[in-house]
Formats: structure tokens, sequence, C-alpha cells
């Protein structure tokens, strides 16, 4: 189960690859900058609201969720393809920003019903596995680019079509592995996840040479993306072995016993729904925790959401080349794995051996955040290549550490529309900085070039001075919820759990 919804989140990235085909779906419709970002943000509305997929995933089984993924994954960018090739006629702009709506949330269905399903059959490792799963929808980016590459095509916008295919047939061939299973200790389980974990890390790093390579070595390209289809085939190696060296566990339900959750303090909270209980979706709503996390959520996920969709015309406007800007694409992309999976990996080994909050690790992923916005405003040399790491990082880690954190606070009784419902800050602030301030900033400076396109660091420098600043001002609502849940999370007692494992 856990290596099939692996190779499905490393097909479902396509929205995190806007940046390689903008520009040239942008000149194909004939858009602005302005008209581009509003597509961009119905992409993020689409990616990131997910609460219907949540919903019904407590209603039909994991494969049904897929395969409604699939198929709107099939005509969303299906219908872009169609409009940006000319196929269709007289295509208004709301219906692409309609078909970019669709196309993208199919990415939260297929998400929902892999991770949703992977905590509840890992829930002592859900920070790995989390970090495991999120990590390959961030490192997807960068596979789906180095196999798009190897068509050999110079028309970007025929990405969509590659777009429309690979994710939906993946899914539709992988949906009935994806399922509950019974929850049971296995001594072996964290060391199968590190091997499996070693795998992907490797995938990453890899990534980064071929990336940066040239897309005229023909052959190279084919046999970089050879290698990285093997390396993805071999984590079911690790699946099979575990399954022929299983043993049978004989104190079952002692253990099953071990993972419920302990009861959590009550010293420091009012008599009533205590962290860590089941929540519904009106309890979190009415809880300060939830709305804490959606403030740095807003912060962290709106505005590097803003840098991911505007990756394009910042590197034009600082001087770089189409292939440069495509190697800083799959760059981010990479950078983006680094930061779900390390963060998951490391927060829960704090959380395990010193009860260290996992909010903690938001508010670090923030303020690199906006050491990273400062770095790009300064438009130093160099500074798209460094200040996107510090940026992606900090993004990718909110993508492992926030549904581990939803989880452990508010149970996983309803965790699948919690998250989906926390996710709908990412657009909102992706709206607000992407175009309301990125785009109308950046519009504004063109006029006064009088061009569609603008062209220096001024062209983005006050966005992202803004973007800094949200930032700083996340990390200092999330401290807030650290001090919130200091003691929550230092009697929760999952490091005994981890250590029967």
């Amino acid at each position: 189960m856990l290596v099939a919804g692996l190779w499905i989140q490393f097909t479902a990235g396509s929205p995190y690859v806007f940046g390689l085909y903008s520009e040239s779906l942008k000149r194909a419709l004939g858009y602005t900058q302005t008209q581009l970002d509003t597509i961009a943000f119905f992409k993020g509305i689409g990616a990131n609201v997910g609460i219907h997929a949540g919903l019904l995933y407590l209603l039909v089984p994991p494969w049904a969720i897929l395969a409604i993924g699939s198929l709107l994954n099939l005509a969303g960018y299906l219908s872009i393809w169609l409009a940006a090739a000319g196929r269709l006629e007289r295509v208004d702009f709301w219906q692409v920003c309609v078909f970019m709506l669709l196309a993208a949330n199919a990415q939260t269905f297929l998400n929902t019903a892999v991770v949703v399903t992977s905590v509840a059959n890992f829930p002592s490792s859900r920070g790995t596995v989390v970090g495991l799963m999120k990590g390959g929808l961030g490192l997807s980016g960068a596979v789906l680019t180095l196999m798009f590459r190897t068509l050999r095509t110079r028309d970007q916008v025929s990405y969509t079509l590659f777009a429309a295919l690979v994710p939906s047939l993946a899914s539709l061939l992988l949906m009935f592995l994806i399922r509950p299973l019974p929850v049971a200790i296995d001594r072996f389980e964290t060391t199968n996840l590190h091997k499996i974990s070693g795998i992907i890390v490797a995938i990453a790093f890899l990534l980064v040479p071929i990336s940066i390579a040239s897309p005229n070595q023909a052959l190279a390209m084919d046999f970089s993306a050879l290698l990285i289809l093997l390396l993805l085939a071999s984590p079911l190696l690790v699946a099979l072995r575990a399954e022929l060296t299983a043993e049978e566990d004989q104190s079952t339900q002692e253990q099953a016993r071990l993972l419920e959750p302990e009861d959590p303090p009550r010293s420091s909270r009012k008599p009533g729904l205590q962290l860590g209980q089941e929540f519904t979706l009106a309890q979190a709503l009415s809880s300060l925790e939830f709305w804490l996390l959606f403030v740095s959520a807003f912060c962290g996920m709106g505005t590097g959401l803003t840098t991911i969709d505007n990756v394009n015309q910042l590197g034009l406007s600082l001087g770089h080349s189409k292939r440069d800007i495509s190697i800083v694409v799959s760059l981010m992309s990479v950078w983006n794995f680094l930061g779900r999976f390390l963060a998951g990996v490391i927060s829960d080994k704090f959380l395990h051996s010193q009860g260290f909050p996992r909010p903690a690790f938001i508010a670090i992923a923030l303020g690199a955040q906006s050491l990273g916005h400062l770095v790009v405003a300064m438009a130093l040399p160099g500074a798209l290549y460094v200040g996107t790491l510090a940026i992606l990082l900090g993004y990718g880690a909110h993508w492992s550490l926030m549904p581990a954190t939803v989880s452990e606070i508010f149970g996983l009784g309803r965790f699948g529309a919690l998250f989906n419902t926390l996710t709908v800050a990412s657009p909102l602030g992706s709206y607000v900085f992407s175009v309301q301030v990125a785009g109308s900033f950046y519009d504004k400076e063109a006029r006064e070039q009088g061009s569609s396109s603008c062209y220096g660091s001024h062209c983005f420098m006050a966005t992202f001075l803004i973007l800094a600043g949200v930032c700083v001002f996340g990390c200092l609502t999330t401290l807030v919820m650290v001090a919130t849940t200091r003691e929550f999370y230092k009697t929760r007692g999952f490091e005994n759990s981890r250590e029967r494992i």
C-alpha cells in the first residue's frame, strides 16, 4: 500500500510545474500577467480546497476517491491543452480558470486517499509516512519534468496533455492497492521505512545534476529517466521482503492498546474536549489551535505558492535564460521534497525522544522562508537559486508538519476533512500575495516600460519584501501555538510507543 501510494504521489504534482509552461500558455492565449496569476490562483484553489474529498472519504473507499481524482485530472488538463492548441473555439478566460480548477482539484482527491490511508495504517510513524507521501508529491514536479523532456518537444504547453494522461493512468492502475489495513506493531517498521526513505532521498539528490544537465544531451536524458524509473520501482523490493520476513505478533491486543492515544494533559485547559481526542469539524473550527495553524498556513503556504507560480516571470525579470528557469523549476521540486521529507522525519525524532512540539518546526520553516524572500528581494547574483532554496525548503516543510500536527491535536476520525479545510489557507494566501500583490506590482512596472513584460530587479522587489514580512508575522503567530501545545506534546507519550516498536 505504501509503495503504491508513493507511485501515485510521484505522478500527481503537475500543479507544481505551472512555472514550466506558464509563459507559453500566456502567449498562446494572449493573457496579461494579472490574468495568468488569476489562473494560478484557481490552480491554488483547486489543489488546496479538498474538504469535499475529505468528507467523501468518510463515505466511500479510497479507490473511489482515486477514480474521481483521475477523471478530474484528465478532464481539466485535456481541456487546457485543447484551448491552448486552438482546438476549442471561443474559449473565454473564465472557462480556462475552471479548467485549471478541475485539473488541480484532482490532486486533493489523490492526496486525500493516499495520505489519510497511510496515516491510518502507520499511526506511530505518521511524521515519517506523511513526509514520504508529501515529499513524493513535491518531488514529482522534477520527475515529471524529466520525463516530459525525454519527449523532445519544444512546445511547453503540450505538457498539459502529458499531465492529463500520466497521473490518471497511474491512479487508475493502482487504486485498488490503496486501502486501510489492520494496524499491528512491526519491530521492522522503522527499518523498512528508513530503507524506502533512503531510496527516495537518493532520487532527490540524483535529480539535481540531471536537472542542471543540458536537454540537448538526448542519450544522457534517456538514461537518466530510465535510472529514475528503476529507483522508483525499487521500494517494491523492500515491501516484498517485508512481507516474506514478517513475524506473527504474539501480543497483538496489548500492542493495539498501546497504539491508542494516551489521555492528553488536562491541567492547562478548560474542562471539555481535550487536545488529542477526536474532534468534529465544528469543534476544531471553534478551537484556538486550528486558527493559529490556519494563520501559519496562510503565511507560509501562501507566500511559497506565490514564488512557485511567479518563478518564470521572476527569472526573466532578473535576466535568466529559459533553460536556467527550467533548471530552477526542477530544483525547486527537489527542495520542496527535502523540506517535506526532512521536516517529517526530524520532527518525528524530536517528538518521540524529547516531546518537542511539532509546531516549533513550523515556526522554523517560516523563518527560513522569510530569509529566502529577502534574498530574492535583494536580487544579488545567484539570488534566484539561493532564495528559492530557502523558500521551498520552508514551504515543503509545511506540507508534512501541518497534516501530522492536525492528526495529533484533533485526532484521526475526521483527519481528511480537517486537514483539507486547513489547506484552504494556501490558495487564499496565494490570491492575496500573487494576484493582488505580485501581479499588480508586476503589471504596473511593465506598463511603465511600455510592454506586457517587466525586466529588472524592481519588478518583484516590493513583492518579496512584503512576503518576507508576512512570514515573520506567521512565525510569531506559530510561537503562540508552540506555547499552547507544549504541555500536550511533552505528556503525549509518543516516545514510549516508539521505543516498543
